[in-house]
């Protein structure tokens, strides 16, 4: 069994790897802050565990739908950081613009990998689906079976 320190030392790296893969500059201030201030350090890392330990679950089970969740968070990350440039004062119309078509084609790609997120966990559900109407078929033709085992079991 592994100690405590190591189990939070393993999650404090799963978490810098999310931060590095999805959001360089939290990733960068994260790096930062475990050397110059713990507690700050600890203060940004904890709120991200839970998303980081159920990505890590996903990442077992389905390595595609993993890799599209982090992309989707990338996305996510690269689209709230380009929007606020436009509501800078000093902006040019050119670079406006630029932005603009930045963030629009970061929009469209989160919205197609929005839509793969969705047709994948659709299909898990439906394959969920058949397994329990297997399981509920299986049962009815067992039925008198499993009512004399829970007799049995009632009775004994």
């Amino acid at each position: 069994a592994k100690s405590k320190e190591v189990k939070k030392a393993e999650e404090i790296d799963r978490v810098m790897d999310f931060f590095r893969l999805t959001q360089p500059d939290v990733y960068e201030k994260a790096k930062r802050l475990r050397e110059t201030d713990p507690a700050k350090f600890e203060s940004l890392i904890q709120p991200a565990i839970h998303t980081v330990n159920a990505l890590e679950e996903i990442r077992k089970s389905d390595q595609d739908y993993y890799n599209l969740k982090i992309e989707d968070y990338r996305l996510t990350f690269q689209a709230q950081s380009l929007a606020p440039q436009l509501r800078r004062a000093d902006i040019s119309p050119g670079e406006r613009d630029k932005i603009l078509t930045d963030l629009n084609s970061i929009v469209s790609r989160q919205f197609d990998v929005g839509q793969q997120i969705r047709q994948k966990e659709i299909a898990s559900i439906e394959d969920k689906i058949k397994k329990l109407q297997a399981q509920l078929e299986e049962r009815d033709k067992t039925k008198d079976k499993i009512i004399k085992h829970r007799l049995e079991e009632l009775t004994k």
